[in-house]
């Protein structure tokens, strides 16, 4: 991965037992599919904003393992979940 494209993502558990997910990715409906397969959750439990990502680079078309890690720590916490990569961390 570049380090001009760093990755990050918060998770927000909801009262309703929705999710919220902001990561820095290409395909929001990428990430949820893949969430809700991998996790065993509905679509319609997860919603997945993102920024605008100018260019397209690579590394934010794929989903991370810590948005993985992120999302199903949030259901029985619940609490929010912050994760984001530094320059160094991904050069």
């Amino acid at each position: 991965a570049s380090p001009m494209e760093t990755n990050a993502a918060l998770v927000e558990p909801h009262a309703d037992g929705t999710i919220t997910v902001h990561a820095s990715a290409q395909g929001v409906h990428t990430v949820r599919d893949a969430l809700a397969r991998v996790l065993g959750l509905r679509t319609a439990a997860l919603r997945v904003v993102a920024p605008h990502v100018a260019g397209g680079f690579g590394p934010t078309c794929h989903v991370f393992s810590e948005i993985f890690l992120l999302t199903a720590s949030a259901r029985p916490l619940p609490l929010p979940g912050l994760f984001c990569a530094q320059c160094s961390s991904v050069s």
